[in-house]
């Protein structure tokens, strides 16, 4: 088996696109709840929620662009299982953000 360049992209991008994802999400919660309060909980509910699509779409990507495993095609199945799990992590990521009433306890 060859592995190609575009493969390893293949696997490495929507692990990437979650760690973006949720480094994206804890800035926007550190800049609602500073104390100089640089966004209100809207304005991040509503940028948390854009950044959630925009990562599902690109993490999801592999998911329906990747045929379907082939015989001795491990690598397709490692990319098609690294998209899933990178798509469930990002809606866990996001799934307490529209419940975000204060920044308190």
């Amino acid at each position: 088996m060859t592995i190609r360049r575009n493969q390893v992209l293949a696997l490495a991008a929507p692990i990437t696109l979650w760690a973006i994802h949720f480094t994206i999400l804890y800035a926007l919660v550190s800049a609602a709840c500073s104390p100089r309060a640089l966004m209100s909980i809207t304005t991040m509910q509503t940028l948390s929620f854009i950044a959630t699509i925009i990562a599902l779409i690109g993490a999801g990507l592999p998911i329906l662009r990747v045929p379907a495993r082939r015989k001795n095609d491990d690598m397709a199945t490692a990319i098609r299982l690294a998209a899933v799990i990178s798509v469930i992590a990002i809606v866990l990521n996001a799934v307490a953000f529209p419940f975000f009433a204060n920044c308190g306890g």
